[in-house]
């Protein structure tokens, strides 16, 4: 533990000292580290071997404690005011862990971390997920699942699925660009939902199918190359045969 304490104590002088040395860290603000965040974030869920899981884990780690530097020179708070904040909410919302009684069942726990949450809430209950800079899956699925914890939500998933079908109609009936948007927006918002009944998380859902479809279309590429052809030069039939006999050996 002490070993550990001396290394998180090293590396929080060293950012401190590149944010006073390093032309480029010493420029950043709050708003230039965001998509950058973001981006070390993303990378850390999608990663598929653990060495690169504990360096995007080390990523993250520094920008939280470039963004606690910045803070901390203009007096607002610390890196030791993130640790005690976030040590002060853990223990108010595990209580029973807390004071040392048996923790409740999984589904009670849920129940009761939502609780504590809204008790402690300032404001309206989705307040902090008003951000357009939170990715749009992600911030459907969250709010989906918040407006949950109070009761607002479908019974099962047949009758999400039904509203999913009504979005697609609906955008089928669309009767203007701004009105087939909104609409578009709509069916996206469905699916989401859809998508939370049948406990898959939309964000990682269409990571992987992004990264199947990569994956996919390399090899077409390559074979098309393989060929002495031009891609592009290629017809829609010739390359969905390709891709046809690609999807079989997988």
């Amino acid at each position: 533990m002490e070993s550990q304490n001396l290394a998180f104590q090293e590396l929080n002088l060293f950012v401190k000292k590149l944010r006073k040395e390093c032309p480029w860290d010493s420029k950043q603000t709050f708003e230039s580290l965001r998509p950058l965040f973001i981006e070390e974030v993303y990378e850390a869920t999608s990663v598929e071997n653990e060495k690169d899981r504990c360096d995007e884990l080390g990523d993250i780690l520094f920008h939280i404690l470039l963004q606690t530097s910045i803070a901390s020179e203009s007096g607002d708070f610390t890196i030791d005011d993130v640790i005690q904040n976030i040590f002060t909410k853990l223990n108010e919302r595990h209580p029973e862990i807390s004071s040392g009684s048996t923790p409740p069942n999984l589904q009670n726990q849920i129940s009761n971390w939502h609780e504590i949450k809204r008790k402690n809430k300032v404001g309206n209950l989705l307040d902090d997920l008003n951000s357009s800079s939170v990715p749009a899956l992600v911030r459907a699925f969250r709010i989906q699942k918040k407006v949950a914890t109070i009761g607002f939500d479908w019974n099962n998933r047949a009758d999400v699925l039904k509203k999913v079908y009504e979005e697609l109609t609906e955008i089928e009936n669309a009767t203007s660009p701004e009105n087939l948007e909104e609409e578009f927006g709509d069916f996206l918002f469905s699916i989401v939902n859809y998508s939370r009944f049948l406990k898959i998380d939309p964000e990682i859902s269409l990571q992987n199918a992004c990264k199947k479809f990569n994956k996919r279309f390399s090899k077409l590429e390559d074979i098309i190359k393989s060929s002495d052809k031009i891609l592009g030069s290629v017809s829609l039939e010739e390359m969905d045969n390709i891709w046809n006999v690609i999807k079989s050996k997988e």
